[in-house]
């Protein structure tokens, strides 16, 4: 068994660090750093999707920061609900992160008024509640994160 400085090599199998990947961990995971990188809490939700989190305090305030992982190629945007009216995401307080076919991504705060597609909060007098929100894409893994306080300051 050797250390590497991304993870434990045994017979040439290498298990990498979640912040590295490649044959021998050497190549980044990621094009950045997560934003939190103690994620305490972490669930898959198939075999290409995984959601991490952990409730943190900041200046005095409560958050939670949550990445999205994905390993599915077709995949090109993923939202999370907060406190939906119902299981269809009515009136839910939403973050949706994509990517464009520039490879240019975004994380926004959106809100879900009814059946279609949600609409940002700013657009609809409400405040834009995620911090830090970024994601990327490297080889075929897709990625977003951000923080949010764990209550919107706004209705939406």
């Amino acid at each position: 068994s050797t250390q590497s400085t991304g993870g434990v090599c045994n017979s040439g199998q290498c298990t990498c660090l979640e912040s590295t990947r490649g044959a021998d961990c050497s190549l980044p995971a990621y094009d950045q750093p997560p934003i939190y990188p103690y994620y305490i809490d972490s669930l898959s939700l198939d075999q290409h999707l995984t959601l991490k989190w952990s409730f943190i305090q900041e200046l005095g305030k409560d958050f939670i920061a949550i990445r999205v992982e994905s390993t599915d190629p077709t995949i090109y945007w993923i939202g999370i609900g907060f406190d939906p009216l119902d299981e269809g995401m009515l009136q839910a307080d939403m973050v949706i992160g994509y990517i464009n076919d520039s490879g240019i991504t975004d994380v926004e705060d959106y809100w879900s008024p009814g059946f279609g597609f949600p609409l940002k909060d700013v657009e609809i007098g409400g405040t834009d509640d995620v911090v830090g929100g970024r994601g990327g894409k490297v080889d075929s893994n897709f990625y977003f994160e951000f923080l949010r306080t764990i209550e919107a300051p706004d209705p939406h």
